[in-house]
């Protein structure tokens, strides 16, 4: 088991960053060397670990947060798993994510996939602001470090831009967000999301992606996913959502997931 010790009453916020980012970052390998020796168990840790977090989001609450471009709130946390299943195909993509905000300027992040028949990876990554007016859309940028379960490590560079909008079918917002994810071993992919959301109600939202990918080692695909998220309690939500593949796989998935934000 990995432990992440948090060190805190460090004068200043950008060492505390480096420090927790390298701290993050030295123990990806170590946690996916775990999940590999319980992959004959992944399903059924998957299963009870999103009961569990089912759960307990549902016995907490703040308000939520959108997506990548905004940094968190200072102290603010912000977590979300999620489980997605191919119809026809047999396979499945496990995803946990968390996000902390370190300060007003910088936001930590650990991201962890855990694809069928597939290579586990994790991620751990700053999201730091490149423009936040009030009123125009905010910008930001994504520096990390991951590694999959058989060692390979690769750094991850994303820029996200995304704006709150005002409809006369209710508050929405938009968001464009690209990463690239650059081997060591000169084995790269890249992804672009398009995102587009509605607030139907102060509990239901809307939400529409376009999702696309290419890379050596990976199919080049473009998906359209769209899902209804319900809001419980303050910063509680459920996601339920399809895939469908318009370029590439052409299969259907259903996705599950949960959020949390405080």
């Amino acid at each position: 088991m990995c432990i992440l010790i948090f060190l805190a009453e460090v004068s200043h916020r950008t060492e505390r960053a480096a420090l927790i980012q390298i701290s993050l970052a030295i123990t990806l390998n170590g946690l996916l060397t775990s999940c590999s020796e319980y992959a004959g168990n992944r399903d059924r840790i998957m299963r009870f670990t999103l009961a569990i977090t089912l759960i307990s989001f549902a016995l907490l609450g703040s308000p939520p947060a959108l997506a990548d471009p905004w940094l968190r709130a200072d102290g603010a946390w912000f977590a979300t798993i999620s489980h997605e299943t191919e119809a026809g195909h047999g396979g499945s993509y496990d995803s946990a994510m968390v996000e902390w905000g370190l300060s007003p300027g910088v936001t930590l992040g650990l991201d962890i996939g855990l694809p069928t028949g597939g290579d586990a990876m994790a991620v751990a990554y700053t999201r730091l602001p490149l423009g936040q007016a009030t009123g125009r859309p905010a910008i930001a940028a994504e520096l990390g470090a991951g590694t999959k379960n058989d060692g390979q490590a690769f750094a991850r560079v994303g820029l996200a831009i995304g704006q709150g909008i005002e409809t006369g079918l209710g508050d929405g917002w938009w968001s464009l967000d690209g990463r690239a994810d650059m081997g060591f071993d000169n084995n790269s992919t890249g992804q672009m999301d398009a995102t587009a959301g509605l607030h139907l109600s102060d509990r239901g939202m809307v939400i529409l992606q376009l999702q696309g990918g290419a890379g050596q080692g990976i199919d080049s695909y473009v998906n359209l996913a769209p899902s209804y998220a319900h809001k419980f309690g303050d910063g509680t939500h459920i996601e339920l959502g399809l895939t469908t593949g318009l370029i590439g796989d052409r299969g259907t998935g259903v996705k599950l997931g949960s959020w949390l934000s405080f």
